[in-house]
């Protein structure tokens, strides 16, 4: 097994399809068959089930993806490493984890400010829901997530900052005579959901009036712009929208409730200049304290 089939484990593992897979590597669904073959010869085992929408690994797939996933990430930290041993100028790549109102709102900015500084340096990005970010974090196919809410954690963890949760509307409200009002629901993090159930349990015996279900933020703020009812998001995700009423959760002390935007990064992160230097540069910019 060489480099190329851990790249290959890598891709399947997060497209889960075979036709999807095929297009990203620009070869054909029957040399991706092929492919998978040879490997299964080389293990001795059956690494995938093709399911009607796709493919599921076996225990044994799962075990080859993990090991690919790892040996890439070793890969690029010990090819970085040599890069660097001899240049100040950095060179090389790395892979973030990040949360979607984070890639949306502060991600560009920060990216763009690093890149001028270290034109060499290669980011690549996942964004997606917090919770299955952290999974791709724990698997190892980033060096830093930056993930909203708080996740169990035993290495490093920074706060860079944090925000309150707030209802959004095109007309004033009446917060008592809120389950009579319709809800545009973003379908959400888990964890978040969690949290908004709690929130809407201490205020409510009745459940929240949802008309529609979304899984974007900007339809839902599209949809309350234009009246059709109420949403729950993060403040920042008001921020391209103008003009609307807010009102921040509160818990029953009305303390306001914020959510939390955290940097997870290993504690080995310094034997990588590149990843080493990224910390610091988020840091410095976020948390606006000597390090």
């Amino acid at each position: 097994m060489n480099n190329n089939d851990l790249l290959f484990l890598k891709i399947l593992a997060d497209e889960h399809n075979l036709t999807k897979t095929a297009k990203k590597l620009f070869i054909s669904q029957p040399a991706i068959t092929d492919k998978i073959k040879k490997l299964e010869k080389e293990f001795g085992a059956k690494l995938i089930v093709r399911k009607p929408r796709g493919i599921e690994f076996t225990p044994e797939g799962d075990i080859l993806v993990q090991y690919a996933i790892r040996a890439l990430m070793e890969f690029e930290k010990t090819k970085d490493l040599i890069t660097n041993m001899h240049t100040d100028e950095l060179h090389g790549s790395l892979h973030i984890s990040c949360s979607n109102v984070f890639a949306k709102y502060h991600l560009p900015k920060l990216l763009s400010d690093f890149q001028k500084l270290y034109p060499k340096v290669e980011i690549t990005f996942k964004s997606g829901f917090s919770t299955n970010l952290y999974r791709d974090f724990l698997r190892g196919e980033s060096q830093l997530a930056i993930l909203r809410g708080d996740h169990l954690w035993s290495q490093e963890k920074k706060l860079l900052l944090q925000e309150p949760l707030c209802i959004f509307s095109a007309f004033p409200l009446d917060l008592d005579n809120l389950p009579e009002i319709p809800y545009i629901h973003y379908s959400t993090d888990p964890n978040l959901q969690i949290l908004l159930d709690e929130w809407w349990g201490n205020n409510y015996q009745k459940r929240p009036h949802i008309v529609t279900d979304i899984d974007s933020m900007d339809t839902g703020m599209k949809l309350v712009q234009n009246g059709l009812g109420y949403t729950i998001l993060s403040e920042s995700c008001g921020s391209d929208t103008p003009g609307l009423y807010k009102y921040p959760l509160k818990l029953p002390n009305q303390n306001i409730i914020y959510r939390k935007t955290w940097l997870y990064y290993r504690s080995d992160c310094n034997s990588s200049r590149i990843v080493k230097t990224l910390i610091y540069f988020i840091l410095k910019k976020y948390r606006s304290i000597p390090l």
